[in-house]
């Protein structure tokens, strides 16, 4: 497995994997979320986070989080204060899409997993 080193990434979310499969392999992860970005294998992985989220969505995000008030005001806060941060989504979509271009041609004698 790849070390990533320190990552920033947007997490909005309340659920998560919270027991990791025994076939999985984390490759992310935080205190808040210890199964952040997990490999099953080399074809399928799976992240907690959301790096499609871009600042302006995150921003739009936490506007609407604060009209309808299902968030704690001092989360919203937190997350607005770390809107200017840059995000490491790149990295994570660079490892996303090396998964999907992977050679899936069958492997005769040898596991093709």
């Amino acid at each position: 497995a790849e070390c990533l080193g320190s990552l920033h990434l947007n997490a909005w979310h309340r659920d998560q994997v919270v027991q990791r499969p025994e076939d999985a392999q984390p490759f992310i992860s935080n205190a808040f979320c210890e199964h952040a970005g997990l490999r099953y294998g080399t074809r399928v992985l799976s992240v907690q986070a959301q790096p499609e989220f871009t600042t302006e969505v995150l921003g739009t995000l936490i506007s609407s989080r604060r009209a309808l008030e299902n968030v704690p005001a001092s989360q919203l806060d937190t997350a607005a204060l770390q809107l200017d941060h840059p995000l490491d989504n790149a990295q994570i979509a660079d490892i996303i899409a090396r998964v999907f271009l992977m050679d899936r041609t069958p492997k005769h004698g040898r596991d093709a997993t």
